[in-house]
């Protein structure tokens, strides 16, 4: 699915379902999703996907991961997000912290939608720190383990603010 999309849409939707083979299932490639409700809506059973070198910029929900366990994303070159708040200390251009697409509270959100009326407020922020810091609370997400610290697409401002509709 490389450059599936010439610029923001309303989600990119994986809901690709392997048979038990080993390899990748499918392979999402070189896409900038910019400026969307969701960047990516992934349902449970879309395994064993290479999602590799994509852009998930200014979404307000950058992937919608709705399953029983993590499921890697960027094993080889790693994807950007614009709201990754790790680091790069060697200077390779891979952050050294993991990026997790969903938390706890993303997955209130859902479930509950009035939740969203307080993802601002104190109590919702301390929520998100208790969940990082007793990994029992944790909720299963999207795990980039090399989360590239600039995106591929330069002209990406370009697509800001001209969501479909």
């Amino acid at each position: 699915m490389e450059d599936l999309l010439p610029g923001p849409c309303d989600t990119i939707c994986l809901g690709l379902l392997t048979m038990g083979d080993e390899e990748a299932c499918a392979e999402v490639r070189g896409n900038l999703v910019v400026d969307n409700q969701v960047g990516m809506h992934v349902w449970a059973g879309s395994v064993r996907n290479a999602v590799e070198k994509n852009d998930f910029i200014s979404n307000r929900e950058q992937v919608k991961y709705v399953a029983a366990r993590d499921e890697p994303w960027g094993v080889k070159e790693g994807n950007h997000w614009s709201n990754y708040v790790g680091w790069d200390r060697n200077g390779d251009g891979h952050g050294d912290v993991p990026y997790e697409a969903n938390d706890m509270v993303d997955r209130l959100s859902w479930r509950h939608p009035m939740v969203k009326l307080l993802l601002a407020s104190p109590a919702i922020q301390t929520l998100r720190l208790i969940a990082q810091q007793f990994p029992l609370m944790r909720a299963p997400s999207i795990v980039d383990k090399n989360p590239r610290m600039r995106p591929e697409h330069s002209d990406w401002r370009n697509w800001l603010g001209k969501q479909y509709r």
